[in-house]
């Protein structure tokens, strides 16, 4: 494995450009996260879900290794981490269409459907949802679009700024 030059520099590259490293320091408070994540949310909708999309190599692993680990406080403080493993990458991967390295096929979409099914089942018990996963960056405008009409756009929170979820 070589890394790329500046002339073949992946389009995400820059997208670790501290920021991330940064946000890397909030592992150390989980309960800190969970309480902004819910004062971000308005009153009437605390039904929300949170996806994190990491861009490659900045550090998303660490943080869904941290979500994970400290999913009974995360729960307590009413935020729900989505999955059964730490990194659940087949159902990013079924959704956006991205093969698996091992088997070379592409994840059922099983995988997808269980996620949402999860994701409600906690926005259905009052929690806002957390899901992570770095493969969703892979996804195009097409798969972006199923992505936000599935999770459902309403529920969907945006922390990084200015809105990035895309209007219908």
């Amino acid at each position: 494995f070589s890394s790329p030059g500046p002339a073949q520099s992946p389009p995400w590259s820059s997208a670790c450009d501290g920021r991330c490293k940064a946000r890397l320091k909030d592992v150390d408070n989980l309960a800190r996260i969970a309480h902004r994540s819910r004062m971000n949310t308005h009153p009437d909708s605390l039904k929300a879900t949170i996806l994190h999309i990491g861009a490659p190599k900045c550090g998303s692993t660490a943080l869904q290794s941290a979500f994970y680990l400290n999913r009974d406080a995360l729960k307590r403080a009413g935020v729900e981490y989505i999955g059964s493993q730490a990194h659940w990458t087949s159902a990013a991967k079924s959704i956006v269409g991205v093969p698996d390295r091992v088997s070379g096929a592409v994840p059922p979409l099983t995988e997808w459907t269980s996620l949402l099914t999860w994701t409600a089942r906690a926005r259905h018990e009052g929690r806002t949802a957390l899901i992570s996963s770095e493969w969703f960056a892979s996804a195009d405008a097409a798969h972006v679009e199923r992505i936000v009409r599935d999770l459902g756009r309403d529920s969907l929170r945006d922390h990084s700024g200015p809105s990035a979820i895309p209007a219908p």
